[in-house]
C-alpha cells in the first residue's frame, strides 16, 4: 500500500505505482492494477525467491521508467523484529532496474522520500 509517498511492500507483492515527477523529486502515487501509462509507472517486486534454504534471503527489484535517475531511503523490517530499520539503498538510473537482496528474512520493506538525483555524482549505494 502507498500513504504519504510511502511505499510499504510485503513478501510475494508485486505494486505498479504511478507517479509524478518534478525537478526534485517523485511523489503522488498511486497504485494501479496494470500499466497504462508505462512512462510514469514504476515497477517494484518483493520476493523470497529460494523457501527451501533453512534462513531464505529477499529480493527486491524496483525499475524507473523515467528519464531523470532517482534514489530511496529503504527502510526494512527483519523476520521476529518488531521494529524497522534504516539499510542502504542504490541508485536507479534512467530506463533501468536495480536489484536489492538480504540474506535474511524479511517481514516488509518500506520505500520513501523519492529524490532525483545527477548521474555525474551521488552514484553509490547508500544509508539515508
Amino acid at each position: 500500500y502507498v500513504v504519504d509517498d510511502t511505499i510499504n511492500l510485503i513478501p510475494g507483492e508485486t505494486l505498479f505505482i504511478e507517479a509524478s515527477i518534478n525537478e526534485k523529486k517523485l511523489y503522488n502515487f498511486k497504485i494501479v492494477k496494470e500499466i497504462k501509462n508505462p512512462d510514469k509507472t514504476i515497477t517494484i517486486k518483493f520476493s523470497q525467491p529460494n523457501t527451501a534454504k533453512k534462513e531464505p534471503g529477499m529480493m527486491m527489484s524496483i525499475d524507473n521508467p523515467f528519464k531523470n535517475s532517482y534514489r530511496y531511503k529503504l527502510t526494512i523490517m527483519p523476520f521476529g523484529k518488531n521494529r524497522l530499520f534504516n539499510t542502504s539503498s542504490c541508485p536507479v538510473f534512467a530506463g533501468k532496474s536495480v536489484f536489492e537482496s538480504w540474506p535474511y528474512p524479511l517481514t516488509r520493506v518500506l520505500l520513501s522520500e523519492f529524490i532525483l538525483i545527477d548521474d555525474s555524482n551521488d552514484l553509490v549505494c547508500k544509508k539515508w
